[in-house]
């Protein structure tokens, strides 16, 4: 299961400024999946796969949030596979994270959220990655100061 753990700063800043009444966020209407070769991204340091050899951002939608007994906590997972490929005419390198963003053009959109890919996978020329129904989570996991 690959696992997004972070939210985009802008994406954290409308959901604080909606869920404490300052201001309504409206809802993307679609979502879409990124690529990017970073082993441990952050918001700031996420970088996406460029517009080459065939890489485009893929739709992705969820199922609504439920409670995860084992995680403590609610989480969403994907609801269709998630394809990516075939490259074509050249090599994308090791695929290392993701990011949900609210665009399909590469360079636009508000970052939603992103995580890491639990087994990278280096995509060659003719090759891809698939993501099953259900492959792609996320959850936000709030932490407490003490």
């Amino acid at each position: 299961m690959t696992l997004a753990t972070g939210l985009g700063s802008a994406t954290e800043l409308v959901v604080l400024d909606h869920i404490l009444g300052v201001e309504a966020w409206t809802m993307p209407t679609f979502a879409y999946m990124a690529l990017s070769l970073i082993e441990n991204p952050t918001g700031e340091t996420w970088e996406e796969l460029p517009d080459a050899f065939g890489y485009s951002r893929q739709a992705i939608t969820f199922s609504h949030a439920v409670l995860d007994d084992v995680l403590g906590h609610g989480i969403s997972r994907s609801n269709i596979p998630v394809v990516f490929g075939p490259a074509a005419g050249g090599t994308w390198g090791t695929v290392a994270s993701f990011s949900i963003y609210d665009s399909a053009v590469i360079g636009e959109g508000l970052q939603l959220c992103y995580g890491k890919i639990d087994y990278p996978v280096l995509i060659k020329s003719g090759g891809g990655l698939e993501f099953r129904q259900g492959g792609v989570s996320v959850q936000l996991v709030t932490v407490t100061e003490g």
